[in-house]
């Protein structure tokens, strides 16, 4: 189970940019005065790769989930690139952070312990020695007022956002990966679709969406936005709840859909979207000075959902059995992560209960419902044509 932090956006696609500095140089003096001090730079130095948190109290998976994205604040250090933490019922999870590298980094490698641990069947295969190691030492830092006060501020803001998340984890088991590969349906682009179809049930209107792509394939590249909320997902998802429109029409524009959103997926992972280049631009003129340019200023570009205004914030974390979750990038917003199996997916939903109109849990049982009920359109259909 990967997770990204809710507050700490060092992933500022997901989120706006001028709050994300401003959050820094709130705390920057803060960071200085603490590293003035040659104990607590060293300190710093001894915790900059990882930190480990072990918890002895059982706890069902979604609480799991829900301590793992907005836990307790003190037991963990979001600006580390990976925080793993153990649950007495044997789940391990982690809290990362975005800076050095992708969450498919750590969902590879929790993939291949698990994977191992499947294999030798929860028995270490390794040496019987027991070996000596140094105890645990504290960790000890210098702190003055105001080093004080920045950690009380910046806990009752932490708390502030993590109190306000709602979090739903569901098992759709009806099917998985097997089937929908069996109607040529790439699993990804039917999961975005039902995602769409769902959200325009509820509120009779487009969702703009945020799904990952990665970039991987090029020297340095991280990812770029497919924007899943195209005209072809809309069309059919009106289609859907027309009861005149005839079986035959909805599948015709479901596979067109279907198909346009495959295409986004390969132009944005060749490097062919526009939200990185737009994210650098303004970066640019924040960091100059310079007079914000016009189109972040257009209302056209806020609610299609940029500047941090994608009402789904999505990812496919892949065809594994690690799981991931991130909070909603926007107060109306949803945040929902998904993975696919064989016979099964799982999907984690999250909200912002200070949104009354908004329910995690809702959302997710309808877009099970929606699952359900596409494949229950590609039963009856028996020729389909979209590329996996």
């Amino acid at each position: 189970m990967t997770t990204r932090n809710p507050l700490i956006h060092t992933n500022c696609e997901r989120g706006d940019i001028k709050l994300f500095l401003q959050s820094q140089w709130d705390l920057a003096p803060a960071a200085c005065e603490l590293l003035t001090d040659l104990c607590n730079r060293t300190s710093t130095s001894k915790t900059k790769l990882s930190f480990l948190v072990l918890h002895t109290v059982k706890i069902e998976s979604i609480k799991i989930v829900r301590e793992l994205l907005a836990g307790n604040s003190v037991n963990r250090w979001f600006d580390k690139s990976f925080n793993i933490q153990f649950f007495k019922n044997g789940l391990v999870g982690c809290n990362c952070d975005h800076t050095p590298m992708e969450a498919i980094v750590l969902v590879s490698s929790t993939y291949f312990v698990d994977l191992n641990i499947m294999k030798c069947k929860g028995k270490w295969q390794g040496s019987q020695e027991i070996r000596r190691l140094s105890e645990p030492t504290e960790i000890v830092f210098h702190t003055d007022w105001v080093i004080n006060r920045a950690v009380k501020l910046a806990q009752a803001e932490y708390l502030q956002f993590a109190n306000n998340l709602d979090c739903s984890l569901l098992q759709f088991k009806k099917f998985g990966k097997d089937f929908i590969r069996q109607h040529k349906i790439h699993p990804d682009a039917f999961v975005q679709l039902a995602l769409q179809y769902s959200y325009f049930r509820k509120y009779g209107r487009p969702a703009p969406t945020y799904e990952t792509a990665t970039t991987r394939k090029y020297w340095h590249a991280r990812t770029e936005t497919v924007r899943s909320c195209t005209v072809e997902a809309i069309e059919w998802s009106k289609a859907m709840l027309d009861d005149t429109t005839n079986r035959k029409r909805k599948v015709e524009l479901f596979l067109r859909a279907i198909n346009k959103h495959v295409k986004l997926m390969v132009s944005a992972a060749s490097g062919q979207g526009c939200d990185r280049l737009l994210l650098g631009l303004g970066c640019q003129a924040e960091e100059d000075g310079l007079p914000m340019p016009e189109i972040f200023l257009d209302q056209a570009y806020v609610k299609s959902g940029g500047g941090g205004n994608f009402k789904l914030s999505t990812s496919f974390v892949g065809y594994t059995t690690v799981g991931g979750c991130v909070a909603p990038m926007c107060t109306e917003g949803y945040g929902t992560f998904y993975h696919i199996e064989a016979t099964k997916l799982s999907s984690i939903v999250t909200a912002w209960k200070s949104d009354r109109d908004n329910s995690a849990s809702a959302f997710n049982h309808r877009l099970h419902s929606t699952l359900a009920e596409m494949g229950s359109l590609l039963e009856q259909c028996v020729d389909t044509t979209a590329r996996l």
